[in-house]
């Protein structure tokens, strides 16, 4: 199976058929609720954080750039924020009504000490018809004029602060204008390997806690719709990933009738996760009602083979879906390779049940699990289950959940970070209950899940992805 073959298997779906608005969002939650960040070409502001806020001087195509807004589109983003620019030019301009006719929200992000009554001029039309601006503050600037009288008046800016030492954000930020001190958001860059400019977690903790001394109204908010550029992704990682199932099985046309879409995503685990597909297999829960979504994240043990050989075995009629994700490279543990989160995202843009439930490929579950899944979901939005540990000698292809005798094939660690979330019956009574969310099988309402961002992109590093959900 080579890459070049899963690609050209890709289908491609006209906006109109899978986002459907009558109107623009009228608000500034519903706007930012998930931002699509495209840095542009072309930009000729002389700034020191551009680079740090993933503003690099990127040639992009215009094919390049109108792929990325169906994948935009395809991944249900609600706006897309068109990178730092000095002029609104008629090549912005363009990129802008491309957004529009895509029925999502352009942001325009513009440079604080570049803005102008002109730019303004130039931009206030397309406010009119949806878009909205974002101004980046930088530098320390004075900010009055005309030009500001205009935004002041104006509902569709957010202004973005970025932190970093030269500015004294604590000092300075109480001196801001009310009107942008009401909307807004820190961005805070991630530190230089080499150099002091970018405040590290404690640097930022410090600063904060200064601006609320100096500034107690003020109210502290993180940047908006949109992660935090990870200068340490290389810049042909796909985050984004647009594929479609290169084998599949289904009851009905069109997936009618699924309630729960099971995302596993998996890699080089063949032997367990034909394991975990065999207990999905035996549910309680009617095959029509369910789906498996198996992303295999670039495997090459042959997982697809011998899953492709297990679900043919089946004689009765199943929901199956298995989507490859190809890799430039094979993964080394640490190597900033990770992208479990990704992976996930890609499952559910190949699922279409009301319920989302995310397994790892090394999961076993009991055969009412599913069943019981779509009963409890009546009363929560989000269900993390318990985990049980196999011991080493009884973690095998062929081991049953049901002929598991916990205690004599189980272990609890000793002082393991999950001890707190095991021992206790209700989630809400733990400290800091938001420790607790892992995907190994975690549950949750796909409206809530998408409501929430989806998973973040930029989780290049094993774990917590799924605990910033």
């Amino acid at each position: 199976m080579d890459n070049e073959s899963v690609q050209n298997r890709e289908r491609r779906l006209h906006p109109s058929q899978d986002l459907k608005r009558s109107d623009f969002f009228k608000n500034q939650s519903d706007v930012f609720r998930r931002t699509y960040f495209l840095p542009l070409s072309g930009c000729s502001i002389e700034c020191s954080y551009n680079e740090a806020i993933g503003c690099c001087h990127i040639s992009r195509s215009d094919k390049d750039f109108e792929r990325s807004l169906d994948k935009a589109v395809r991944g249900k983003y609600s706006s897309v924020l068109l990178a730092c620019k000095k002029t609104f030019d008629s090549n912005l301009a363009s990129k802008v009504e491309s957004v529009l006719a895509r029925a999502l929200v352009p942001v325009i992000q513009l440079d604080a000490k570049e803005f102008s009554l002109e730019q303004m001029t130039l931009v206030r039309p397309y406010l009119e018809r949806g878009a909205w601006i974002q101004l980046v503050i930088g530098d320390r600037l004075t900010l009055e004029g005309e030009a500001y009288l205009e935004l002041e008046k104006s509902k569709k800016v957010v202004y973005s602060f970025i932190v970093h030492r030269d500015v004294g954000f604590f000092e300075w930020v109480p001196e801001l204008p009310e009107f942008v001190r009401k909307n807004l958001h820190f961005y805070c860059p991630f530190p230089e390997p080499k150099g002091d400019r970018y405040l590290t977690t404690q640097g930022i903790y410090e600063g904060l806690k200064a601006l609320r001394e100096a500034c107690p109204t003020l109210k502290v908010r993180g940047p908006l719709g949109h992660e935090i550029y990870e200068p340490r992704c290389s810049e042909d990682r796909e985050l984004e990933a647009d594929i479609y199932p290169i084998y599949e099985r289904s009851i009905f046309p069109q997936n009618e009738g699924i309630e729960v879409s099971v995302v596993i995503p998996t890699y080089n685990n063949k032997n367990y996760v034909l394991n975990t597909i065999e207990h999905l297999l035996c549910q309680t829960l009617p095959r029509h009602r369910y789906e498996i979504v198996l992303v295999d994240d670039g495997s090459d043990d042959g997982t697809f083979e011998e899953m492709k050989e297990l679900v043919e075995s089946e004689t009765t009629a199943l929901n199956f879906k298995y989507v490859y994700f190809p890799r430039q490279q094979q993964r080394k543990m640490g190597d900033g390779q990770f992208r479990a989160g990704v992976a996930r995202n890609l499952g559910v843009k190949n699922s279409s049940g009301r319920i989302l439930a995310f397994l790892d490929s090394d999961i076993l579950v009991e055969e009412t699990y599913l069943e019981n899944l779509v009963e409890e979901h009546k009363k929560y939005d989000v269900i993390q289950p318990r985990r049980i540990q196999l011991k080493e000698k009884e973690s095998h292809r062929h081991k049953k959940y049901k002929n598991i005798k916990e205690g004599r094939d189980t272990y609890v660690p000793e002082g393991a970070y999950w001890e707190e979330f095991q021992s206790n019956d209700d989630w809400m009574k733990v400290s800091r209950p938001w420790r607790f969310v892992s995907t190994f099988g975690l549950s949750l309402k796909r409206k809530k899940f998408e409501e929430m961002g989806w998973f973040k992109k930029t989780y290049i590093f094993y774990g917590f992805e799924d605990t910033d959900l």
